[in-house]
């Protein structure tokens, strides 16, 4: 993901993905000067005769269909917009942005350090000589989500997650001051200031509320002697000429290069749109010698009053989604803040290729490239959860030893999907100490050393341990696993280097079916500890935890005897969850001196529930 900002550059990472770039960078001027503010100034030429190709027409043609695709919407946002100039990225060489961070959660502010060009340390010479320092402060809502967006009926996809509300910006274009500058004073307006990358002029109707900023204007002194000059905006050369004038007001006239033309009365601090750009009136003056005005031509007009959204053109057309806030106000002004915001909120995310214009000063961009390991990577792993029938869904994977397989892992018993492992029902055991049956499943250990188990073999011989039998076999390797018996009843099973506790129960004789066994973990070996959705560790290192809705009996959870007066033995006192990175623990304990009182208190970190 980028931020454009002449170039910012971010990078959006998890351990599986990243995003290939995020971060500002500079915009890119084109279309302009071809086509300005959707309006067409330019002609395509191209050659014929003898000893021309055909393929200049070809091209012409389609230079022709790419700048007529941006008539009246130039200076918009784009989808993959091309990246030129100076980049920032969001992130550094050791520190990446992880799915379902926040934009800032790496750098949170851009200095010129960052964007030499579009955050340069400016000046400002008005009623105050004044040094302004331009910053980007990234917002903390932001977030680089997989889910369906931008709006409910898009199919889930990862994308940069925006915000239309302003307490949740995407990012603050920020110019502080060094002097308070009075914008309303009139040794200020009509003066020239770079913002972000972009030449402004201070307008005539700048007063106490608004800002009005002039967008590549020219300052001009006409008068009867030398009443026309001409001048370059956005590319394209127009004559402006004083008509007349009396002591509050002037007529200009503006001519374009095709020759077009068109005259407006313009009152001393206002401004008009004539001929295609904007003519602002600082000064006009009659007297018998002579008629003068000072003028402002520029090609647009930006309005900013404090709290309000941002204004553009003649008509105020309002820019969704962009803020102006003032330190100090106009006449005294220390700050000026520029807060963005999605437009709307079915354009409140960035898809991978899409960038984000500034709508302000379109000077520079948020760019989301992509993710940083492509499809077709041999670092990327593929996950497959199908369906199987109408009842049951299949997860396909290869675990950490390289063995992938199919296997089937919920189904659908009305009125809920349980944990089952085939046709006939058998349950997969995700909570140490739960009974296992024959042929059913089981997950122990955790991450790298997680493994799924099937109960292949189990049997109580009449006497001693010598014929006692409890085999698993691994589901994925093949491996089978043989308990050995310390006692009648309880043994150990090594899995993956690590020893677990068995117990059998049930009598000689009965069916396969019958018999009862549990497992008890190594990694919660205090007492009264139990680990609950262990996870498998992918080939890629993903961590696959399967889960369902469990139901845990908190004062015989291990299926231990109570004693008469109620006081149990093997209260659960900590539950241990998988986290991806080890385990959090979650303590659990009786609000009350009496266990059955039915309130129990649930503590994870430093923050505490009551149930």
């Amino acid at each position: 993901m980028k931020l454009n900002f002449r170039k910012i550059s971010a990078l959006a990472t998890s351990a599986l993905m990243t995003v290939s770039s995020v971060g500002f960078a500079a915009a890119a001027n084109y279309p302009q000067p071809f086509v300005v503010g959707g309006t067409a100034d330019v002609a395509i030429v191209y050659g014929t005769g003898s000893g021309v190709s055909t393929l200049d027409i070809i091209q012409a043609g389609n230079v022709q269909s790419n700048l007529q695709s941006n008539m009246g919407s130039a200076g918009s946002s784009t989808s993959g917009s091309s990246v030129t100039g100076e980049t920032a990225e969001l992130f550094s060489g050791g520190t990446k942005i992880y799915i379902n961070d926040s934009l800032n959660s790496v750098k949170n502010v851009l200095t010129k350090s960052n964007l030499p060009t579009i955050l340069k340390e400016e000046s400002f010479s008005g009623n105050v000589d004044a040094t302004i320092t331009q910053t980007i402060d990234i917002g903390s809502n932001p977030k680089i989500q997989f889910k369906k967006q931008p709006t409910s009926s898009d199919d889930p996809d990862y994308g940069l997650t925006l915000s239309t509300t302003t307490a949740n910006y995407i990012y603050n274009a920020t110019a502080t001051f060094s002097k308070a500058v009075a914008f309303n004073h009139s040794d200020s307006e009509g003066e020239g200031i770079s913002l972000f990358g972009q030449t402004f002029t201070v307008g005539s109707a700048t007063d106490a509320t608004n800002l009005v900023l002039l967008q590549s204007a020219e300052k001009l002194s006409l008068d009867s002697d030398s009443p026309s000059q001409d001048v370059t905006i956005g590319g394209s050369t127009y004559t402006v000429e004083l008509v007349s004038a009396s002591d509050s007001a002037a007529t200009v006239k503006v001519t374009n290069s095709a020759g077009a033309s068109e005259s407006k009365e313009i009152n001393e601090a206002a401004s008009k749109k004539v001929q295609g750009i904007t003519i602002a009136v600082t000064n006009a003056d009659e007297t018998n010698l002579k008629l003068s005005a000072s003028i402002v031509a520029g090609s647009e007009k930006v309005t900013m009053s404090d709290g309000n959204e941002v204004t553009i053109g003649e008509d105020d057309t309002v820019i969704d989604g962009a803020t102006a806030y003032f330190t100090g106000g106009t006449s005294n002004l220390t700050k000026l803040v520029i807060s963005v915001v999605a437009p709307e909120s079915d354009e409140d995310a960035l898809k991978a290729g899409g960038s984000f214009v500034d709508p302000v000063f379109k000077s520079f961009k948020l760019d989301f490239s992509g993710l940083n390991i492509a499809d077709d990577s041999s670092t990327r792993e593929t996950i497959s959860i199908s369906t199987s029938g109408d009842d049951k869904l299949e997860i396909e994977f290869t675990e950490h030893r390289g063995t992938e397989k199919n296997i089937m892992f919920a189904k659908n018993t009305t009125p809920s999907f349980k944990l089952i492992s085939d046709d006939d029902n058998r349950n997969i055991t995700v909570f140490e100490s739960q009974v296992i049956r024959y042929n059913e499943y089981v997950v122990v250990g955790n991450e790298d050393q997680g493994y799924l188990l099937k109960l292949s073999s189990v049997n109580n011989a009449t006497t001693g341990t010598n014929n006692d039998r409890v085999k698993f076999t691994d589901v994925f390797s093949g491996d089978v696993y043989e308990t050995t018996w310390n006692t009648e009843g309880s043994g150990t099973v090594q899995v993956g280097g690590k020893s677990y506790t068995v117990y059998l129960t049930g009598a000689q004789g009965i069916a396969n079916e019958a018999y009862d066994v549990r497992i008890n973990y190594p990694d919660s070996s205090a007492a009264g500890s139990a680990v609950i959705f262990p996870t498998i560790e992918t080939e890629k290192g993903s961590k696959i935890a399967l889960y369902q809705p469990t139901t845990i009996n908190i004062t015989n959870w291990d299926w231990g005897a109570l004693t008469a007066n109620k006081t149990a033995t093997n209260i659960l006192s900590t539950l241990r969850l998988p986290d991806g990175d080890g385990y959090t623990d979650v303590t659990v304990e009786p609000a009350s001196e009496q266990a059955d009182s039915g309130l129990w208190n649930f503590t994870v970190g430093s923050t505490t529930v009551s149930l």
